[in-house]
């Protein structure tokens, strides 16, 4: 209840939490800060404007996976008490649709030229707010997916940094077979 009523009334305490949930789960999948992901790089457009994406995940090969967490608890914890709990729904439901605007309008994808996907994933740290916004409207990830956004959760994201994981297992011991082919030849000749 203090987690909650701290988070409710302000929206940098809750940006914070959603990038330390993004975070934890980063770190319990096995990727590793400043290697295998960075946080808080800042970019810059042709015109100069700043651009902090939360969390960029780098992939073998020179490619990034772009994660940027978006929490808005207010309207989907007032809609718990509520009697009116379909009006705070709804506000939830167009507060993550605001969202998805927001990191669409952004196009992440263009800062990074060419070394990204063509979407952003759009975490969503709390698993009810978003099954509570899919239930208000279940073409929602539809919404999303054609703005260039996938939404995930904790559930759904936990899978795709684990194969990011694997993704550079796979790299290394690539790598470590090429070398040992190499002296395998200079031995040889």
């Amino acid at each position: 209840q203090s987690l909650t009523e701290a988070l409710k009334g302000n929206k940098k305490a809750q940006g914070n939490w959603g990038e330390f949930q993004l975070d934890r789960l980063l770190e319990s999948s096995g990727l590793r800060k400043g290697q295998d992901y960075d946080t808080q790089e800042a970019y810059y457009d042709e015109d100069k404007r700043l651009y902090r994406p939360d969390v960029i995940i780098h992939l073998p090969e020179n490619r990034d996976i772009i994660v940027d967490s978006k929490v808005s608890l207010n309207d989907y914890l007032d809609a718990d008490k509520a009697e009116t709990q379909q009006k705070f729904l709804q506000k939830n439901l167009a507060c993550i649709k605001a969202h998805i605007d927001e990191l669409s309008a952004k196009e992440y994808q263009k800062l990074l030229k060419g070394r990204t996907l063509n979407y952003v994933i759009m975490f969503i740290p709390v698993e009810s707010a978003y099954v509570a916004a899919l239930e208000a409207d279940n073409n929602l990830y539809d919404y999303a997916y054609r703005r260039n956004v996938i939404l995930a959760t904790p559930l759904s994201l936990m899978p795709v940094l684990r194969t990011v994981d694997n993704l550079w297992r796979i790299d290394s011991q690539n790598q470590n077979v090429q070398k040992i082919a190499e002296l395998g030849g200079k031995i040889y000749d």
